[in-house]
């Protein structure tokens, strides 16, 4: 068993405890709280390659990168075992009705790793399916206590326990300061015993130390600079108008705890360690002077240059911006490009080949890897994502810069971490009453837990560059260090998990209540269990089963559980009545996901598009429902768009769609011309995107010009970032709208017609709106392109390419065909040598040369 060739031990002491209490099995439900790198995931494989001989494994990571990444490792841990399939389940939670996106494994022998949100899907779609499920493993489960996902998290695993009884669930992260209530929960829900593995061990040592000033260095420096500057202000015949600046140094040194976490202030458990970097200052003659350079992105690239030079690879996290990863990272560059170190890889090569084919310009984040500096942020496409990920691993990249992109769990640890600034997002204001100072430095400690892995180096080191430059003189100044990073107190168990939905209980006390008044995390409690149709689990079974119901205080929980499972209900009842909603609507949210305001203002809008009303679900051609799509979006208030759309767009052809006040919206509100150009362009610069055209002309679009875009990243209002973004958050937010409007017409027309919904498939003919959700994700505009994407190749630009060269039969066009063909197709393909004759230019055959690297590598 295990990840890698190289040979490690079968059991470390912290993972007896587990193997003795809950295999073979496993026999009991667990929870496994163990440090970063000391074995979790290895717990879950020897788990998983004993639960799926017995039926099917679910696997839940909080990120689609990680559950690739989750998937990858999976394949060659269970590859000794013999039919055994590792499924990833990719996308968010955008409603479908296209078979190949559910989750239809029953049989034994199949591992399903997915997001929390994807399941949730599955849940809402298939969940017969679940009754098989022998396993349920959830990597970094402290998801549980976020807002907005946390609640999400609860009550799919809630909804697993009510239909699975005979699955044991297994809850892994190393920040959970008290992991008992998590044991308390399972007890309670399944009646069962829970294996608390909570282990401090670890198999490296991290030094944890933070860069300041040294005093007594850099003072003397500066007295050398004031010393010289009067020199040459005495030889001056003329005096100076205003006091000139000397350059100076400011010395770097680190303060080191000596006991591991920062739980002293005395000087005894600290020592000074002189580092070799510096940063410029300038003082004029009478001492007064100050650094030139920004304190922590210049002292986190000087860092990662020293290392670099000593052949040590360095990964450095900066938390205010993603932006600045790239600002360092071109500072750094000229050093780790001097270094020498393995080339890159064929397979980084070609994925980076197909970033330059999907930007249509230069990638940034290429150029830095050939120079042997990395980046991993979100403002990455996911080719350039993996391409760093595996030029790190291999070497070839000797440093990264990276943000919380990487805190969720994802296997790339180096010797040396530096962490620059400890404000996640900057110093400015942060948002109040939800966590965010607890996650923040749950991130920084999961940054920290990266020095050092088993494998990579028995000992670690972290180097904390704090937002503000402290000036030390001796370990006596421990204490003002301290209290500058005091997240350096905690071990890496930092986060106190508690349910998102406690509050469902004050919801059921409370008469008055309304879904005006309900909060955000109950509202995605009302979304996920309205409408509970004849024969599926109630809600009450849902909530009975909950971690809130067992942290409800009180002895009498059950009457509690009745309470809030009626509140609900008797929410969504009032919502109908008042607000005029047909009855069907709560089913439609409840398939969609989307909640309640915003799919009834989607039902209004739609009220006012008889043209999209009229549309059959089959025959229409998928550029069709998208224009559909947007008329229908384009009549939803403004007061919405931020449900709809995310977060502002700083682009010039769409911004006026976050630009209108929504206090300033009257309740009979009519689109301006403006607000039907702006969705205009952004549906231009959508449909561009779909038919697979480079993001530079996305950016063009965006921005009203026709120059070529500057393909640089730092800015986050330049051209290919803001394209970056609207493929990223835009279009995931416009996918999950067009499972809105499948979901609306399906439940309009079972309603009016008493029948199952047209959009089921016929003689397994799936119609396009219903591939609509996945193809707007993944930039696709025709069933053939989508299959390609979905069974050939998971990367936008390759498959709009194999599609028209390979295009899919009309008659294989329902999912199980399409799968069949697309997957033989492609099997022809890579065993001929034919992509010359194929390519219709020199870009064509590069990108051809580069999807059949990355499928055979």
């Amino acid at each position: 068993m295990g990840t890698t060739e190289a040979p490690r031990p079968l059991i470390w002491p912290n993972a007896v405890r587990f193997v003795s209490e809950c295999l073979p099995g496993p026999r009991k439900h667990s929870v496994v709280s163990f440090p970063t790198g000391a074995g979790k995931s290895f717990l879950a494989e020897l788990a998983a390659s004993q639960a799926v001989l017995e039926g099917w494994v679910l696997y839940l990571v909080p990120t689609n990168a990680l559950a690739s990444q989750v998937a990858t490792d999976l394949k060659v841990a269970l590859r000794p075992l013999s039919d055994i399939s590792v499924r990833l389940f990719f996308g968010g939670q955008e409603y479908t009705t296209a078979e190949g996106d559910r989750v239809r494994y029953a049989q034994s022998g199949t591992v399903a790793v997915m997001t929390p949100e994807k399941c949730a899907l599955a849940l809402r779609l298939s969940p017969e399916v679940f009754n098989s499920c022998r396993l349920c493993i959830f990597d970094e489960c402290h998801l549980i206590a976020e807002p907005g996902r946390g609640a999400l998290a609860e009550l799919v695993l809630s909804h697993l326990l009510s239909l699975a009884s005979n699955c044991s669930v297994m809850l892994m992260s190393a920040m959970m300061a008290n992991p008992e209530v998590l044991s308390d929960w399972l007890k309670s829900a399944t009646g069962s015993e829970v294996a608390l593995i909570d282990e401090p061990w670890r198999p490296t040592r991290t030094l944890r130390a933070t860069v300041a000033i040294d005093l007594p260095r850099t003072r003397a420096s500066q007295l050398e600079a004031m010393a010289d500057g009067r020199e040459k202000e005495a030889r001056r015949k003329k005096p100076l108008k205003r006091p000139k600046r000397y350059p100076f140094r400011c010395f770097h040194v680190a303060v080191a705890g000596l006991q591991g976490a920062w739980t002293s202030d005395s000087a005894a458990e600290y020592a000074l360690m002189q580092l070799p970097t510096s940063l410029e200052g300038k003082t004029e003659i009478d001492g007064v002077g100050d650094l030139e350079e920004s304190w922590v992105n210049s002292s986190a690239g000087s860092l990662a240059a020293h290392f670099s030079r000593l052949d040590q690879q360095v990964l450095t996290f900066l938390a205010a911006s993603k932006h600045h990863c790239f600002t360092v990272a071109r500072q750094v560059a000229p050093v780790t490009q001097a270094v020498a170190r393995p080339v890159l890889s064929n397979h980084a090569r070609a994925l980076l080949a197909v970033a330059q084919a999907e930007l249509g310009c230069e990638s940034e984040p290429g150029t830095l890897i050939e120079r042997g500096v990395a980046v991993h942020t979100s403002a990455l496409l996911d080719s350039e994502r993996r391409a760093s990920e595996i030029a790190f691993r291999e070497g070839s990249a000797r440093a990264m810069f990276a943000t919380g992109t990487l805190a969720q769990g994802l296997n790339l640890p180096a010797p040396i971490v530096v962490i620059g600034g400890t404000s996640i997002g900057g110093k400015g204001p942060k948002p109040s009453g939800d966590m965010s100072e607890e996650r923040s430095k749950a991130q920084l400690l999961n940054a920290v837990g990266r020095a050092g892995r088993a494998g990579v180096a028995n000992h670690g080191l972290a180097l904390v560059i704090p937002d503000s430059p402290i000036a030390v003189a001796a370990a006596t100044d421990a204490a003002k260090v301290r209290r500058a990073v005091a997240f350096l107190s905690d071990e890496d168990a930092s986060s106190t998990l508690d349910s998102r939905l406690l509050s469902l209980a004050v919801l059921a006390a409370d008469p008055s209540a309304t879904l005006t008044t309900a909060k955000s995390d109950e509202l995605v409690a009302i979304s996920y269990l309205a409408a509970r149709r004849d024969g599926e689990v109630t809600a009450e079974t849902i909530l009975s089963k909950s971690f809130a119901a067992s942290r409800w205080p009180g002895p009498n929980r059950i009457s509690m559980v009745k309470g809030a499972a009626s509140a609900l209900e008797g929410l969504e009842r009032v919502f109908i009545a008042r607000s005029g909603a047909p009855s069907w609507l709560p089913a439609a949210c409840a398939k969609s996901g989307l909640p309640f305001f915003l799919m009834l203002h989607l039902q209004q809008a739609l009220e006012q598009c008889p043209d999209v009303l009229a549309l059959p679900h089959v025959g229409v051609p998928m550029s069709r429902w998208t224009t559909a799509l947007f008329e229908v979006l384009c009549r939803v208030s403004p007061v919405h768009v931020i449900d709809l759309l995310g977060e502002k767009h700083s682009s010039d052809a769409i911004r006026y769609l976050w630009a209108v006040e929504p206090s300033s919206v009257a309740l009979a509100w009519t689109p301006s011309d403006k607000w039907r150009l702006a969705w205009k362009a952004l549906q231009e610069a959508v449909d561009k995107y779909m038919a697979g055209k480079p993001l530079a002309e996305v950016a063009r679009v965006l921005d009203g010009t026709s120059l070529s875009p500057d393909p640089g990243r730092s800015n986050p209002s330049g051209p290919i970032p803001r394209a970056i973004a609207l493929a990223h958050s835009t279009v995931e937010r416009l996918a999950r709208a067009a499972g809105g409007l499948l979901a609306l017409l399906e439940a309009r027309r079972e309603a009016e017609s008493a029948q199952e919904p047209v959009a089921v498939h016929v003689n397994e003919v799936a119609s396009t709106l219903a591939l609509l959700p996945l193809a707007i994700r993944s930039g696709c505009n025709s069933p053939s392109t989508l299959a390609w994407y979905r069974f050939g190749i998971h990367l936008r630009r390759p498959a709009h390419l194999l599609s028209e060269l390979f295009p899919l039969p009309l008659e294989q066009s329902g999912d199980s065909l399409a799968e069949e063909w697309v997957k033989a197709q492609r099997t022809v393909w890579l065993s001929q040598d034919a992509d010359s004759r194929l390519a219709r230019t020199p870009e064509e055959l590069t990108l051809l040369e580069a999807a059949r690297a990355i499928l055979k590598g």
